[in-house]
């Protein structure tokens, strides 16, 4: 009776143990990555490459369901070298998580053979170094998440899975035109899209179906030349948009404020956006945060800008005049800069540090002398021009800053203190000779 006992009870715990044991190909996969990116090495490796599968006993970063790797997570594990194409054997995986590590070369191919069965929805390589094309054969795979920032990656693939939520693949070496981004205009599902910091061209695509769109980050590709917004069309839910440094030259793109009601943070900075500021950018009720500074915008600032929500306004480096909107008092907590331009007296008590300035020169006292007013606006402004004032406006076109023209004498400034003191010198000794 007892050995009947004793060997039902070996045969259910044999049972067990096949039960717990994951196939050999997955094992294999496993030591294959253990081997190959320097597992000794590992800032955490228990378990590994001991007898018994993760299955079993526990494995650090590995994760099970019944007899099947599902988790694979090993970020900032000081994991060094290549990922091992066995990789592609763990058909079981929903989670595979390797980054902030030292990987490098291509990802494998066979991460997304197609003709084995996936159930990967989250893909996090980021901040490794990574390199080469990123592989088609991910678009195969039915991946929700998918992160391949700050590698060395140059290309990526025609398509991207359709049903991405989450795209990211900023801070590479990604060149050529915008429609090497192959399918991004077309991802409807997708809620953050992330291609800053690399070398796209080619503006953005015609059309966009991105209707459940929340952030868009394309800044940081100088060579991008972005002149048309049409892509936001449908993108009524978009939150954060972020195109600095795109060489974006048109006017301010009104059509947003329609388009995108719903915008909370949006930095068209270090562009050439020209033209005046629209009124209706007031009306974006959920605006915190408006970055436009180092452009070509000209004109007054919208006079109710600067409402309670908006948090952060900057506008340095621009050529808007005029007066500050009493509007900007309202909100003394948040963040304006407003400098390097050419607003007139009174300036607002809150204005300090530098933030109204124009580059050094105390613009009160300017805009307050009877015989200085701004070229741009002046009504009286003689209709003929020195060569010598051509080629100082020239000059700050290249610049993105406009010198100051007094009405009566046709002396310019660049923003200069010293040279404003220079020409106010030059004009009292140019009087007191006619007088003697």
């Amino acid at each position: 009776m007892i050995a009947s006992i004793s060997l039902l009870f070996a045969v259910s715990l044999a049972s067990l143990c096949v039960v717990a044991e994951i196939p050999s190909s997955e094992m294999s996969a496993l030591r294959n990555l253990y081997v190959s990116t320097n597992g000794d090495q590992w800032t955490n490796r228990a378990g590994w490459m001991s007898s018994s599968g993760p299955c079993t006993i526990s494995w650090y970063g590995v994760g099970c369901s019944g007899d099947r790797v599902t988790n694979l997570a090993l970020p900032n594990n000081n994991l060094n070298g290549p990922i091992n194409k066995d990789i592609g054997n763990l058909t079981a995986i929903v989670l595979l998580d390797l980054s902030r590590n030292g990987l490098t070369g291509n990802i494998p191919t066979s991460l997304g053979d197609y003709q084995l069965p996936r159930a990967l929805f989250t893909i996090n390589l980021s901040h490794n170094q990574l390199d080469g094309v990123i592989p088609l054969e991910l678009a195969y795979l039915p991946v929700n998440y998918l992160d391949l920032s700050h590698n060395a990656f140059v290309g990526i693939p025609s398509n991207f899975a359709d049903s991405l939520v989450e795209l990211y693949i900023s801070n590479n070496r990604i060149q050529g035109s915008i429609s090497g981004l192959g399918n991004v205009g077309s991802l409807s599902n997708a809620r953050i899209i992330d291609f800053s910091n690399n070398d796209i061209l080619g503006g953005l695509p015609a059309r966009a179906s991105w209707s459940n769109l929340k952030q868009l980050n394309a800044g940081n590709n100088p060579r991008m030349g972005i002149s048309t917004f049409t892509a936001f069309n449908s993108a009524s839910q978009l939150t954060n948009l972020d195109l600095h440094k795109t060489s974006l030259s048109a006017p301010f793109p009104s059509s947003l404020v329609t388009s995108c009601p719903n915008l909370q943070t949006l930095d068209l900075s270090q562009n050439r956006i020209s033209g005046t500021l629209p009124s209706t950018i007031a009306s974006y009720t959920s605006l915190r945060s408006l970055n436009v500074s180092s452009n070509l915008l000209t004109g007054l600032l919208p006079s109710q800008l600067g409402g309670p929500a908006l948090d952060s306004f900057d506008a340095s480096y621009n050529q808007l005049h005029g007066t500050i909107p009493a509007s900007f008092s309202a909100n003394t907590s948040s963040s304006y800069n407003i400098r390097c331009n050419y607003f007139c007296a009174p300036v607002p008590a809150w204005c300090a540090n530098a933030q109204c300035s124009l580059c050094g020169v105390d613009t009160q006292s300017i805009c307050q002398s009877s015989s200085i007013s701004l070229a741009s606006t002046s009504s009286t402004t003689s209709s003929s021009t020195s060569s010598a004032d051509q080629a100082a406006s020239t000059s700050s076109s290249a610049t993105g800053f406009t010198p100051f023209r007094t009405t009566t004498t046709g002396f310019s400034f660049k923003g200069s203190g010293n040279s404003l003191r220079l020409n106010v010198g030059l004009f009292i000794v140019v009087t007191v000779i006619l007088l003697a």
